[in-house]
């Protein structure tokens, strides 16, 4: 068949939550212009990649888990026109599971979508997230695991699992092919729809007039909230994983700690600087001698 299927794979910490609500948020106009961005709920797409990957997340089982990625590609299968999957844990998507999901769409036109960022700021996202999701590693150590997977050929575990983005494209490129890999680059700091019109482009949805309001929920930590955070973690009772979402990955730190960054936000130490800017260099020669689009 010839149905596209644009498939956004990640990374997270790329943007990705603000660009799957303006999806959400505008799914109406989207499926009248010929698009089709499935699910009801904003959480469908999360759970179906769980469903695929047959995974948990933070050890808990999603009720209305099974089956849901086999909902949202029939929604895909009964819709004349294009459809855009869209969710960051997609990234962690084994090789053996790649084949069968693209398979699942019966058409030979899926395309994958990976949203990047430079990893001076990626780096310091990526350790705070985990921090709002229990974690209690320090940034320090963070760092220097981190690095320390990046040599040899091949960067393994931790931080890379989800981020190496050379490793990351291949595995979906030798699925689909080369031609039907684009990279979106996350501007620097300033105008959050210059992102959008990226995707948008990507992705190719039609020029209309989309409603772009988001609001500011899984916004950034400073310095001292994200310390305060990690070191809460282990002091706080056995809470199981929707009640620490909701009391304090929602709540006391998007509502209450937040606001603050009394000590500015977080950055990379100087003494990363250069293997930043060396690992940096490898990925953009890899992905230029593999031919994606950017």
């Amino acid at each position: 068949m010839s149905r596209t299927v644009f498939m956004h794979v990640g990374v997270a910490k790329t943007g990705t939550t603000y660009l799957q609500r303006i999806l959400h948020s505008n799914r109406g106009l989207l499926r009248r212009n010929g698009l089709v961005y499935p699910g009801a709920r904003r959480s469908a797409h999360f759970k179906a990649s769980l469903d695929l990957r047959g995974a948990t997340f933070q050890g808990h089982t999603y009720p209305d888990v099974e089956g849901a990625w086999g909902r949202l590609v029939k929604e895909v299968k009964r819709f004349d026109g294009s459809a855009l999957i869209s969710h960051e844990t997609l990234a962690h998507t084994r090789k053996r599971v790649i084949e069968p999901a693209i398979a699942s769409f019966d058409t030979d036109d899926v395309r994958i979508v990976l949203t990047t960022r430079d990893l001076a700021r990626q780096l310091p996202a990526v350790w705070q997230e985990k921090v709002k999701n229990r974690g209690e590693q320090t940034y320090a150590e963070f760092l220097d695991s981190t690095f320390a997977a990046a040599g040899g050929r091949r960067k393994r575990g931790g931080f890379w699992r989800a981020q190496d983005i050379v490793g990351l494209s291949r595995r979906w490129a030798n699925i689909v092919g080369a031609d039907r890999i684009t990279i979106v680059t996350v501007p620097p700091p300033g105008d959050p729809r210059e992102l959008w019109r990226r995707f948008a482009r990507a992705v190719e949805l039609p020029d209309l007039l989309y409603d772009i309001a988001t609001d500011s929920s899984n916004s950034s930590l400073g310095v001292a909230e994200s310390e305060l955070l990690r070191r809460l973690n282990p002091r706080l009772p056995d809470l199981t994983w929707p009640e620490y979402e909701g009391r304090i990955k929602r709540r006391f730190v998007e509502v209450d700690l937040a606001p603050y960054q009394v000590a500015g936000r977080l950055t990379v130490p100087k003494k990363w600087h250069d293997d930043i800017r060396q690992l940096s260099e490898q990925t953009i020669a890899s992905l230029r001698d593999a031919s994606y689009r950017v």
